[in-house]
């Protein structure tokens, strides 16, 4: 069976050879646009004192702390703007309650109201909007 150039993807033109066109996808399927559509979960049992990072990497994530008790203390760090892309969520579940949660954002801004802590059950989100800035949507 022959590849037919453009007809992968309408309007688009992909080249004839084989290995280019494998090129032209893997651009693709790397490029930020594109891992936002592959959403992750990341999954952390040992939240007190922990500082919590979120993926560096422009895709939409849900960090799911699954601790047994409360934890008294807890970091979480947002991506940079180099390393997010406008439109990228991001998700906080707790199973259990974090007493005192700093949230790190450094150069950017975090539009809606501050998080200092998290109840038991509680889920928490943040959409990218604009350069270097977040909305909080819950």
């Amino acid at each position: 069976m022959a590849l037919i150039p453009g007809t992968l993807i309408a309007g688009t033109k992909y080249p004839n050879d084989p290995q280019s066109l494998l090129n032209t996808f893997a651009s693709y399927l790397t490029a930020p646009e594109a891992r936002r559509n592959r959403p992750t979960v990341s999954v952390y049992t040992a939240v007190a004192g922990a500082t919590i990072t979120a993926r560096p990497d422009g895709i939409d994530e849900t960090v799911f702390l699954n601790h047994a008790s409360t934890a008294a203390t807890a970091t979480f760090v947002f991506p940079s703007n180099a390393n997010s892309v406008t439109g990228q969520i991001l998700r906080l579940f707790a199973v259990s309650a974090v007493t005192a949660l700093t949230v790190t954002s450094t150069g950017l801004t975090l539009q809606g109201t501050a998080l200092t802590a998290l109840t038991a059950n509680q889920s928490v989100a943040w959409q990218k909007v604009a350069a270097s800035t977040w909305i909080r949507l819950q």
